[in-house]
């Protein structure tokens, strides 16, 4: 039975306990390099670099594939005997030092060779290194801790008796060593001649990370990129000091968007294809925030200008130090709602946003028994033409630190005044925050008591340091919650008007940002919709929420995405510069 089947006999399956039952592999070895000593993991170590010398990448992984299964490797003419100890060691709490860093060394390989989506192009390499890690290599476990295995590869059951081998793959490690962001180090140069050099180039997003595995990674510059083509990327970057790789994607807005019409759910001049199509993509859309009534805004809330089929996000309630009529703002993103003017007089923003209002209004009307809804549907039709607020104040591009700026506030009407710690689930972010806390063994678990339960409200303003958990509350996804990154993310795009003073190099905007993690690798923090929404850190002391931060956009891939915010502190340092006023959260 080969090691690479997609299926395998369940009956075959065995545990760790019972893998050493199985004799290693085994073919007559050659002595043209015979280089064992009495330390397997020294003997490893030397035969590994020996095979990492051959430039030829095919072969190196050949190679490495018969050392993992116990055969003699060849590498350009010269034998590499059989590597002895295979299937022979005991587990500890301490990894061997050559093992470990012969690991590494491995791993560094392999983002080198294999910069652009690393984790699936070198699915090779990961299979060897899972087979030495595993009980019938090394058995020292630092990629992964759990079987069943067969063959010497970790797999998965599957339905009907079969298995699917399931070797652990390497992806971005966030650590819960907590610290103040760090800046991001790197010379942007060569990803702004990438810019000029390629037409179809979106954006890049440089941040340092680990990758790897917990209990092996490295330091590495990731670069999130949104483009047609990364091969000329990926040639500058494999010339970089620092371990570099490129993760592909879509730079998305936090705001959901369909095509402008001038009706609601079927505009004149679409034909019945074109309708179809339009109520298709309204079905998919999920509205977790319904807004029913007039009264005071809530955090999370919908929002968008009126007559936009849009969507955004209500982060906090702030007022001017200033103003003594003590007037309440919402804030939100610009790009959910931007400041443009009609006719002079500022734009109008409504609630539920309009993407939501159309939503709503096609479930109803496709409803059987309309009648419970009947309030509801003239709710959202008079909410279609009535604001509840304006949008006074704006900016879009980056602020004069460099770090992005995509923030605009809304003057609410009287009735829908917002009060800071107003919650659509009084619990809701409390436990979306405990729930990760435990599920990755946070020592924020032990930080927040179990009689915490947030009810003072937001009650400070402080940014989050590297590795903490925050939560989040948006219109989309509601409460969710993920891992502040070690370094500051720098954003490039295309240069446009909307560049701050000192925020473009030879026509590429960049802007510094702070990125929000999935914990565990997996899942989203925030989807299209939530753009605006606030982060949350709790205090636990005085049982109350600091504000940390704004979600502005998100970078979208298959195995989830990755949230990018703006600390409050740079969110208070643009307002300053904007409206020449100071601000504070609303009392």
């Amino acid at each position: 039975m080969g090691l690479y089947h997609v299926a395998l006999s369940l009956v075959s399956l065995c545990t760790t306990t019972e893998y050493n039952k199985f004799p290693y592999l085994s073919t007559p070895t050659t002595t043209t390099m015979n280089q064992t000593t009495n330390d397997p993991f020294k003997e490893f170590s030397i035969k590994v670099r020996r095979v990492l010398e051959c430039p030829n990448h095919d072969v190196v992984l050949h190679a490495l594939k018969d050392l993992a299964e116990g055969r003699m490797a060849t590498v350009l003419g010269t034998a590499i005997d059989a590597l002895s100890g295979l299937g022979q060691q005991t587990p500890g709490d301490i990894p061997n030092r050559d093992y470990q860093e012969t690991m590494t060394t491995l791993l560094t390989w392999g983002m080198r060779n294999f910069l652009i989506e690393p984790s699936d192009k070198a699915m090779d390499l990961w299979t060897s290194m899972s087979i030495l890690d595993g009980p019938r290599g090394y058995a020292q476990y630092r990629l992964f801790t759990s079987g069943p295995y067969l063959e010497g590869i970790r797999v998965e059951p599957l339905e009907g008796g079969l298995l699917m081998p399931s070797p652990p793959k390497p992806s971005i490690i966030v650590k819960a060593d907590q610290h103040p962001v760090k800046p991001l180090d790197v010379d942007p140069q060569y990803v702004v001649d990438y810019f000029r050099q390629e037409a179809g180039v979106r954006a890049v997003i440089a941040t340092a990370s680990r990758f790897g595995w917990e209990d092996l990674c490295v330091e590495c510059i990731c670069l999130y990129v949104d483009a047609d083509n990364t091969q000329g990327l990926a040639e500058s970057a494999a010339a970089q000091e620092k371990p570099t790789i490129i993760l592909e994607g879509k730079l998305r807005q936090a705001t959901e968007n369909i095509e402008a019409a001038t009706r609601l759910l079927e505009p004149p001049g679409l034909d019945k294809l074109a309708i179809s199509a339009r109520k298709s993509k309204l079905r998919r859309n999920r509205v977790v925030r319904a807004v029913r009534k007039v009264g005071p805004f809530l955090h999370g809330q919908s929002i968008s200008l009126m007559g936009a089929e849009t969507r955004g996000s209500v982060a906090v309630f702030l007022s001017p130090e200033d103003e003594a009529e003590g007037r309440t703002y919402a804030l939100t993103a610009y790009h959910a709602a931007p400041s443009i003017s009609v006719e002079g007089k500022p734009a109008t923003v409504i609630t539920p946003g309009g993407l939501d209002i159309l939503t709503r209004l096609l479930e109803i009307s496709e409803t059987d028994n309309c009648t419970t809804s009947h309030e509801e549907l003239g709710f959202l039709l008079d909410r279609w033409d009535k604001g509840c607020g304006e949008v006074v104040y704006g900016h879009i591009g980056a602020n004069r630190e460099g770090w992005r700026s995509d923030w605009a506030l809304v003057r609410l009407g009287d009735e829908w005044k917002g009060v800071n710690g107003s919650w659509m689930n009084r619990y809701g972010l409390r436990d979306a925050y405990l729930e990760k806390c435990l599920e990755n063994s946070s020592p924020s678990k032990n930080e927040v008591p179990a009689t915490f339960t947030g009810m003072s409200g937001i009650i400070a303003c402080t940014d989050a340091m590297a590795g903490t958990i925050c939560a989040k509350d948006g219109a989309t996804t509601g409460y969710t919650a993920g891992r502040v990154g070690g370094s500051e993310a720098l954003m490039f795009t295309k240069g446009t008007a909307e560049a701050a003073t000192g925020g473009e190099i030879e026509g590429v905007d960049h802007a510094r940002l702070v990125a929000l993690y999935p914990t565990g690798g997996e899942g989203d923090v925030a989807l299209p919709g939530d753009s605006g929404c606030g982060v949350f850190r709790p205090v636990p002391e005085k049982d109350g929420w600091s504000w940390a931060g704004q979600i502005v956009s998100n970078f979208n891939r298959n195995d989830g995405s990755v949230s990018l915010m703006v600390p409050q502190s740079e969110i208070f340092r643009s307002l300053q510069h904007v409206t020449h006023k100071s601000w504070h959260l609303s009392h």
